[in-house]
């Protein structure tokens, strides 16, 4: 789960020694996911995975028809929206309006950075693998950048684990650990989609995930102390 303060910290400077050791240990595992899938990408290692889980999700007969009933592609279709640029600005642009009301400026504009910074980094990712979009199946969505790593899971993984992080601060632990779950399984579903939808290979997204993990983590030692001095200064 996320870094975060608890109730008998909810006036400190910053996160516990021990937050921070959490946040330091998901970001690396995060790190080290998404390089063993880049490393892989570039070596072949899972070129007959990629193929073989993008050929499961088509009829065998017609690779233009997914696995599933209609209603499958049409939840897929809108589950893949909640990584996409627009719902993710959306959300972003609602909850730094709400904060910037309260009076969370700062915090707000420290949201406001991870979330930018978090796309600058996949971008950048993207420009320097710059692989191209699998060709096994036909695509069910319209796509036009590169694949590697995909950007919708690196979103998604982003900010849900950030919304999880600030919407739980001041609960227990239960909450934090079920809102971090939940994060985890919106990023996941939507990771899926896009392999379903055949725009991404498997190695892909779970690059995403990881890299969008990884970055939700580091962020989140900062925000965690800005939010920390903001609550204790409006109370």
């Amino acid at each position: 789960m996320l870094p975060q303060i608890s109730p008998a910290q909810r006036g400190s400077p910053g996160p516990h020694p021990g937050q921070i050791a959490l946040a330091v240990g998901m970001a690396s595992v995060g790190i080290a996911g998404f390089l063993w899938m880049a490393i892989g990408v570039e070596v072949g290692t899972f070129a007959e995975w990629d193929r073989r889980w993008l050929l499961a999700a088509r009829d065998s007969d017609d690779l233009r028809r997914p696995w599933g009933s209609p209603v499958v592609l049409v939840l897929s279709t809108v589950v893949t929206q909640l990584g996409s640029a627009l719902i993710v600005v959306s959300m972003s642009v609602v909850a730094l309006g709400i904060w910037i009301r309260r009076g969370w400026g700062r915090f707000a504009f420290c949201f406001a950075l991870a979330v930018a910074g978090g796309y600058a980094v996949v971008l950048a990712l993207k420009n320097v693998y710059s692989r191209p979009r699998p060709d096994v199946v036909p695509h069910l969505v319209e796509v036009s950048s590169t694949s590697f790593p995909s950007q919708h899971s690196f979103a998604a993984v982003m900010i849900f684990l950030l919304f999880a992080g600030v919407l739980t601060n001041e609960r227990g632990l239960g909450s934090r650990l079920a809102a971090t779950l939940l994060a985890l399984l919106i990023g996941g579903a939507v990771a899926a989609t896009r392999v379903y939808l055949g725009v991404h290979y498997p190695s892909d997204v779970v690059a995403g995930a990881c890299a969008g993990g990884a970055w939700a983590a580091m962020c989140s030692t900062v925000l965690v102390r800005v939010q920390a001095r903001t609550i204790s200064q409006h109370r």
